[in-house]
């Protein structure tokens, strides 16, 4: 072997040169190492009951279901970092201790309650003392970017979605209708509608950026945090993103309703699916390049993180096995929180990822009786419109008619949970000065009805320019055949009630949405859109809501020939309706 020292330095002056030492090997403790482990492995187990619900909740949802590969993006940048968790731990520390007693507390009342929404933010901090028993303050450093990336699964809370839902839409219809004028494409523009010649486009969920939103911003930040780029960089780069969501969808119904002057229709099927999935991966090179011009516009160490200026990622190995005895001792509480999530979780909870296809009997003209009442039929249709759309995907339509009233009766599937019909009339331009749920003790006392379900019915009265005056009932039924009606501004009710109702829900949930609730969906909508050429009178409302409950029990009676519960026969058995 060669000597490195070379020959002129050796004898008297190799002694001036210090031997390199090597690294120090640290030794790691097995035993308590061991305890590290099962310490993680307990919290590990209480979490999961609940963030399986909370995950399956999300796949359900379309613009959620980037969900699956959330996990994945998470490994992939912890095994780009220098965290290896094979190496020697830290010593307990105060800090990941109230972590694991605070968050920990709070899994298990979000489990109790059984919100998989809370269960989730607190399963999320919950890694934070987990990763502190195997790296300390090294593994914070490498693992708060897998972190950020795992809170992209976490969706807006108080039903914030569905309000940015409707934001988008308006804004991408105005917008667009915009544009169109520019390139003096003939259209009419109101709500969440854009009307061309012989093809009204509803500006539906896929169409107004609600999917592609959460998908692309959370590339962005999948991206941001690979490229190790700094968090106020991140920021902005999701704000930009949000811009080119935007862009993408006004693009797209602009490509949309510009083909049809010569006659291609991209508005759904193949063509409709290409155009997105090629609009979708421009916005994504758009979004890389946006990335590019920020780290033009803001240079500098504060903006941008640089490898000369990380800490150097220094691990203690002094142990205590008082302190890990605590740690375990903390952490097999979550052995409790386990058992409680699999005794908490609603019976039907892998039902959510997927609704159930719905096996409708085969639908025609002749489903409903030529003569209900006063009413006679006069024709039927079918509608199928793109999955997503508010009015429902698939619609089965019969029209009747008395005297100067006209009815539409609208059989609509399938439905997640139960639908505001309002909220959709709305959208495409009506206005509803008035709106009510009927509960099911008014509806009995109608003289001539005699009801074979019993269900509550959603009341609106509607109003449009050019189309006059209408009267709308819906309501909808899960599959075990129980009705139900919503209008959600009647619903959310006061600032006061709902906070007493979500103090009430910790010890009394809701029948029906509580732990252990068996899913309903898919739910089917029956609803009667009447219309008259003046004003509805009382003897016509009257005369329209028992042709309703007519209409609907005749429905629910072929849709759930041997299920129906809420039957006046199941009520005097003893069954829970």
């Amino acid at each position: 072997m060669t000597n490195p020292i070379p020959e002129a330095l050796q004898g008297r002056d190799a002694k001036m040169i210090p031997e390199r030492s090597p690294d120090p090997v640290t030794k790691v403790d097995a035993p308590v190492s061991s305890i590290s482990w099962l310490a993680i492995g307990c919290v590990a187990l209480g979490c999961f009951p609940i963030l399986i619900a909370h995950f399956l909740n999300l796949v359900a949802k379309p613009h959620y279901q980037f969900a699956v590969l959330v996990p994945l993006a998470v490994w992939f940048l912890w095994s780009q970092s220098d965290w290896d968790i094979t190496k020697p731990f830290s010593p307990i520390h105060p800090l990941p201790l109230l972590l694991l007693v605070v968050f920990g507390a709070g899994l298990a009342v979000s489990t109790n309650i059984w919100s998989p929404w809370l269960g989730a933010v607190c399963a999320l901090f919950l890694v934070w003392p987990c990763m502190w028993w195997r790296g300390g303050w090294a593994a914070w450093e490498a693992g708060w970017r897998g972190w950020i990336v795992a809170c992209t699964m976490l969706p807006l809370p108080f039903g914030m979605d569905e309000d940015l839902t409707v934001r988008l839409r308006g804004l991408t219809t105005k917008l667009t209708s915009h544009v169109l004028d520019v390139l003096q494409v003939k259209h009419l523009s109101y709500a969440n509608v854009i009307e061309l010649p012989g093809k009204p486009l509803f500006i539906a969920d896929a169409c107004s950026g609600i999917h592609s939103l959460y998908v692309l911003m959370a590339a962005a930040v999948f991206y941001a945090m690979w490229i190790q780029r700094s968090l106020i960089h991140t920021i902005f780069l999701v704000c930009a993103t949000a811009g080119i969501v935007l862009w993408e969808n006004i693009t797209r119904l602009t490509v949309v309703a510009y083909t049809l002057r010569f006659k291609i229709d991209l508005s759904e099927g193949f063509d409709h699916t290409l155009l997105g999935g090629v609009l979708f991966c421009v916005s994504l090179l758009l979004m890389v390049s946006t990335d590019q011009f920020l780290m033009f516009l803001l240079p500098g160490e504060f903006f941008h993180f640089e490898e000369k200026n990380k800490r150097s990622k220094s691990r203690s190995t002094q142990n205590s096995k008082v302190q890990w005895t605590t740690a375990l001792t903390l952490s097999s509480a979550f052995l409790i929180v386990a058992v409680l999530g699999i005794v908490r979780m609603p019976k039907t909870v892998a039902a959510e990822v997927f609704v159930p296809q719905l096996n409708l009997p085969q639908f025609g003209s002749e489903a409903l009786p030529t003569e209900i009442g006063s009413f006679s039929f006069e024709n039927y249709q079918t509608i199928q419109r793109v999955p997503g759309d508010p009015l429902g995907r698939d619609s089965r339509q019969w029209m009747y008619r008395y005297k100067n009233l006209s009815a539409l009766v609208s059989l609509d599937t399938p439905y997640e949970g139960l639908h505001d019909l309002c909220e959709c009339y709305h959208a495409i331009g009506w206005t509803i000065p008035e709106k009510r749920v009927i509960p099911v003790e008014e509806l009995s006392s109608l003289s001539t009805y005699q009801p074979q379900t019993f269900g509550p019915v959603a009341e609106g009265h509607l109003q449009r320019e050019l189309y006059g005056n209408a009267l709308l009932y819906f309501s909808l039924a899960g599959r075990d055949g129980q009705v139900g009606a919503l209008i959600k501004e009647l619903a959310k009710g006061n600032s006061e009630e709902r906070a007493g109702d979500r103090l009430r829900s910790f010890t009394n949930p809701i029948i029906g949405q509580g732990p252990g609730a068996a899913s309903n969906a898919p739910y089917i909508q029956f609803q009667v859109l009447a219309r008259t050429d003046g004003e509805f009178s009382e003897d016509d409302e009257e005369l329209l809501l028992e042709f309703y409950l007519n209409v609907r029990d005749i429905l629910i009676s072929r849709c759930f020939p041997a299920e129906t519960q809420n039957s006046p026969t199941a009520q005097k058995s003893g069954e829970q309706p």
